[in-house]
């Protein structure tokens, strides 16, 4: 007689396909980025996302931009800040 893991399901025919689990996953995924999402800029949600693997069409879908967006947003990010800008610092006195 065969025993039963703690994982398997009761019913065999109640386990959950491999398709189902990464349903799942992506699902709470989104739940959780939505969530990081909260109260902050759009650039910032944008770069927050992208850093923790979301695609650029991913991101977009998630905050209701186009990925066009969100692709010139994380290209401008990756430029350096002060290219072709001259700081202005008031002497130390």
């Amino acid at each position: 007689m065969a025993t039963r893991r703690s994982w398997e399901a009761v019913d065999p025919d109640a386990r959950a396909t491999t398709a189902d689990i990464v349903q799942g996953l992506d699902r709470v995924a989104r739940l959780l980025a939505l969530l990081v999402a909260e109260g902050r800029t759009q650039r910032e949600n944008i770069l927050r996302l992208a850093g923790v693997g979301f695609t650029p069409k991913d991101i977009a879908e998630l905050l209701g931009t186009t990925r066009n967006t969100v692709s010139v947003t994380l290209h401008q990010a990756k430029k350096p800040p002060l290219k072709g800008k001259k700081l202005s610092v008031a002497p130390h006195e």
